[in-house]
């Protein structure tokens, strides 16, 4: 293994084939790989795996901040039936066959607010993804904006009050109005926003997390794009018609991050291991917050909104113990009860790991 990673050539098409030809399973070996190449783009190549053969990643591109959510635990969590990633509506036709064909993804459940999907239509309404019939859209918003609204109200002056009634009703530009409200939002800071995910807005929480454990076929739904149910039945559980899934909000770093912790965590992941996924989405810094990716995915926010850092996540979980003793009370509060629990630890787990867990619950 160290004479691989000590000779990696520098041809990225030949990194990438030594990459595949590593052992997952081999102890250390993507952390190895993943310093390796750390200041190289091969950096964001070596997550996903290909579910018809175990041994080897898969390359996707035009999905950034995209990998299994098992990268960071093969041991505990199987691979290939839960990817996150940021807005996925640009993928390239080559990468689409990939992920329907590969990696056999059935379900694309989007965290994003209707205003967020209004704002990026033009780019959304053509993608390649919406024609795929094998992919099933869901859509639920993590964030109730009317909610939000509401609780901005209660603080904000009169004229940030005018441009977000503005930017709603179509008299002010919808740039305008988010470079107007994003002070106060971002005043709140990282940590704030992800408590106010957790327990104010636990009821999409629970619906979301209800997404992963569903045994029903998924219905066609509205939801400013068309929809198709699934035909392809490559998964042998009763989820056969929504598994594998991918889920993801804009950048793929706070609402997904938030609902992928809770995820890792019930199934046995340490409080170190979510860490280190969450913050690897900043690997993708340089793409996520370009001007051209803002503009295509409404990106937006203060430099302090965009990392990831360890302790963030760390916080958050202290934050949750604090209040509900354990992240599995937590779940239970929201009515994500152990029952639950143990379809997803018995859907997402491997065997060897029901008995116990990693991670501090």
């Amino acid at each position: 293994m160290a004479d691989i990673i000590k000779n990696l050539p520098t041809d990225s098409s030949t990194k990438e084939e030594v990459i595949q030809n590593v052992h997952i399973n081999t102890p250390g070996s993507e952390e190895k790989i993943r310093k390796t190449l750390k200041k190289d783009e091969d950096r964001r190549k070596i997550i996903p795996y290909d579910n018809e053969d175990n041994n080897n990643v898969v390359t996707i591109n035009s999905i950034d901040n995209f990998r299994d959510i098992s990268w960071i635990n093969p041991i505990k969590i199987k691979k290939g039936f839960i990817y996150r990633s940021a807005t996925p509506w640009e993928i390239n036709e080559k990468e689409l066959e990939i992920l329907a064909s590969k990696l056999k993804i059935k379900t694309i459940l989007d965290l994003r607010t209707s205003r967020e999907i209004s704002s990026t239509y033009e780019v959304e309404k053509n993608s390649l993804l919406l024609q795929k019939k094998s992919i099933n859209i869901k859509r639920i918003s993590l964030i109730n904006s009317l909610y939000k609204a509401y609780s901005l109200f209660s603080k904000i002056d009169f004229y940030t009050m005018y441009m977000i009634i503005g930017g709603s009703i179509g008299i002010v530009s919808k740039e305008a109005s988010t470079a107007a409200v994003m002070p106060w939002i971002n005043e709140e800071g990282l940590s704030g926003m992800y408590e106010e995910m957790l327990f104010v807005f636990s009821n999409q929480i629970c619906e979301i997390l209800n997404v992963f454990i569903e045994q029903q076929q998924p219905e066609e739904e509205d939801n400013n794009f068309s929809s198709n149910n699934n035909d392809n039945n490559n998964i042998d559980n009763n989820n056969a018609g929504i598994l594998p899934i991918l889920i993801h909000c804009t950048s793929g770093k706070d609402r997904t991050g938030v609902v992928v912790a809770l995820i890792q965590s019930i199934l046995g992941c340490t409080d170190e291991e979510i860490m280190e996924d969450y913050n690897y989405t900043e690997e993708f810094f340089d793409i996520l917050f370009t001007t051209k990716y803002q503009k295509h995915s409404g990106n937006s926010g203060a430099p302090h909104l965009q990392r990831a850092p360890k302790q963030t996540m760390q916080s958050l979980l202290n934050k949750i113990r604090e209040r509900h003793g354990s992240i599995t009370s937590y779940l239970v509060y929201i009515g994500f009860d152990e029952k639950k629990q143990k379809k997803l630890k018995e859907l997402f787990q491997n065997n060897n790991q029901h008995s116990s867990s990693g991670g501090k619950l």
